[in-house]
């Protein structure tokens, strides 16, 4: 098991997670730890693909000030090169833990 720390930025330039071989990705944490609700974007890759509509899993996921959001329920199983983005909207302060484990 695996776990990954990304700092959420309102940019979609750099993945939060990349996929080395086979893995499933057990569960994501987004904390906002700003004083402000915000929102965050979460958008599951294929390998060769870009961010947009057609790789969007999350679209303006609200999470509270100083709370966290866990997604737990459903498992994402990537293949080698897949990537998880997430964007977070103007001025929000989010980390992002991704869990993983190879399959």
């Amino acid at each position: 098991m695996a776990i990954t720390n990304y700092a959420v930025t309102t940019s979609s330039a750099t993945a939060a997670y990349t996929s080395s071989g086979d893995n499933a990705v057990t569960v994501i944490h987004i904390c906002n730890y700003s004083g402000a609700d915000a929102t965050v974007n979460i958008y599951a890759v294929p390998n060769g693909g870009s961010v947009g509509n057609s790789t969007i899993i999350y679209s303006g996921l609200l999470v509270r000030a100083g709370d966290t959001y866990i997604i737990s329920s459903e498992k994402l199983i990537l293949a080698n090169g897949d990537k998880i983005y997430i964007t977070g909207s103007a001025n929000s302060t989010f980390t992002a833990t991704i869990s993983s484990i190879g399959v």
